[in-house]
């Protein structure tokens, strides 16, 4: 039986009121994926290579066996710190991969293996591999721990979970839990873990927790999670890794069920933003000629960023989690450009907020005419000057890196522009790499190593425009870059393309 490339269930840090409905739906998949009565073990695999880049996990039966009736299976593009859903196989010995796509192609033939193995599934036991360490000289690591199916957990009302401490600048870790409603006053040791050592299976009562990590015998906490609610009798994986946010704690805490995963940063933590100033100036904006100041307002904080000008990013600012309101002014004149625009900053994230204007063609009286005197000109446009906020990607690959597209063109005749990255074998008509970037709104693209030529490409009827060109090259040393595209006047094209480290 062969399968296709499965992707992971990905589940991400969600607010607190998600929290518990989100972990509710995964206990109540994952309980019915496993049967310990049949002769079945099953499998996991779990990347915790923090500069790996997506990477694909192979189970086959029989590398020599062409025969449909063979198991190969092969998950794909599992990043740092996600997980394979559990599969139940057959007692019986299986051939792994672990493999990266390097190439155009995602066939298994045509990956880029890192580690083979093979391992014997044996009845009731969880077969869990670990990815860890550096990409280029990682290590592939094989946990065994038995599947439990306790039926008086069902009438105790317990959950069962092992811990793993992959954050390999702490030998020795503790683990503390507190209710829901609790502080770390009340919470209670559970288990102290060594660096790669899966602790023994733990029980707890089904409620709501909040889990803290301190040294041994120590009182000062490390890492505090948010609450996370246990209403079945299942299984987890807490699993201790180093966080790659911009907050000030070490950790972040995975949470694997059956059938999915959960990250959780330090709770409380403070994340970064910075402000992009993408606004023209326009003859309808007379009060604006090139910067602007920002302020972000939330309880009990504010931070303002002061004269920017055009085609400038701030820098980066430290602020505490929380919703901010938004307040933009010209900065020569303070006249008001834009008022009460949210942005919400969670744990660890770094967001840009990138302001810049539209054009809107005037329609008064509704009936979609905007050349109403018929002279091929429209009669009369307004302009608005919006905010989009973007989440940074933080997770620094060695072979891969992302790209995020954005589009400020603000212009009719092109609502659409497509970017493509051109290796030196290629046309732009042959490029395997492109996507098409619409007015303010992201997209991305992840880029392996190599030398490229970007063009941005318009459509102005049948003719292709090329509007921008640049040259981008990708190595081990680089990092994850923002791509943007914006109307110039000073080019001779009238149009630029630019390119921005994510994580300045």
């Amino acid at each position: 039986m062969r399968d296709k490339l499965i992707r992971p269930t990905k589940s991400r840090t969600f607010e607190l009121l998600f929290l518990s409905a989100l972990m509710g739906l995964l206990s109540a998949c994952g309980g019915s994926e496993s049967d310990s009565e049949a002769d079945y073990g099953a499998i996991k695999f779990y990347n915790a290579s923090s500069n790996s880049p997506q990477m694909f996990f192979t189970i086959d039966e029989d590398l020599d066996d062409e025969d449909d009736d063979a198991l190969e299976a092969t998950y794909s593009y599992i990043g740092y710190g996600e997980a394979t859903a559990t599969r139940d196989l057959d007692n019986i010995d299986y051939f792994l991969e672990v493999a990266w796509q390097s190439d155009d192609s995602s066939s298994r033939d045509d990956l880029t293996i890192v580690h083979e193995t093979e391992v014997s599934i044996e009845k009731d036991q969880l077969s869990l591999f670990v990815l860890n360490g550096d990409i280029s000289n990682s290590s592939l690591i094989q946990y065994n721990l038995p599947i439990i199916d306790d039926d008086n957990d069902d009438d105790e009302e317990l959950f069962n979970f092992s811990i793993l401490n992959l954050h390999n600048q702490f030998d020795s870790l503790q683990l503390h839990v507190s209710l829901a409603n609790e502080t770390f006053n009340e919470a209670m040791p559970v288990t102290q873990f060594e660096y790669q050592q899966l602790s023994d299976n733990q029980k707890l009562d089904q409620e709501e927790y909040i889990f803290y990590l301190t040294l041994p015998g120590d009182d000062e906490v490390l890492f505090k999670s948010d609450s996370v609610n246990f209403p079945y009798a299942n299984q987890y994986l807490l699993m201790i890794k180093p966080s790659n946010g911009v907050g000030e704690s070490a950790f972040s805490l995975d949470i694997l069920s059956w059938s999915s995963y959960l990250n959780l940063e330090n709770y409380g933590e403070s994340g970064k933003f910075r402000v992009y100033n993408g606004i023209e100036t326009h003859d309808l904006l007379p009060d604006y000629i090139g910067q602007i100041s920002t302020m972000f307002t939330t309880i009990g904080d504010e931070i303002s960023v002061d004269s920017l000008a055009i085609g400038e990013f701030s820098d980066a600012y430290a602020a505490q989690r929380g919703d901010y309101s938004i307040n933009l002014t010209a900065s020569e004149t303070e006249q008001p450009l834009l008022s009460n625009h949210l942005v919400t900053l969670s744990e660890n994230v770094f967001k840009t907020v990138f302001f810049y204007l539209s054009e809107e063609n005037v329609d008064h009286d509704g009936d979609g005419d905007v050349d109403e005197d018929g002279d091929g000109f429209v009669d009369e446009v307004e302009v608005k000057i919006q905010s989009m906020v973007v989440e940074n990607n933080l997770n620094e690959s060695l072979y891969q890196h992302n790209m995020q597209l954005l589009n400020l063109v603000n212009d009719d005749d092109y609502p659409s522009i497509r970017l493509y990255f051109v290796r030196s074998d290629e046309l732009i008509e042959t490029a395997q790499h492109w996507r098409t970037a619409w007015f303010a709104t992201p997209t991305e693209i992840n880029m392996s190593n190599n030398t490229y030529e970007v063009y941005a490409v318009a459509q102005d009827d049948s003719s292709d425009i090329i509007l921008a060109s640049e040259l981008l090259v990708l190595d081990e040393t680089s990092l994850n870059q923002f791509v943007l595209l914006e109307s110039d006047e000073t080019s001779g094209s009238g149009y630029r393309m630019t390119f921005t480290n994510q994580n300045p």
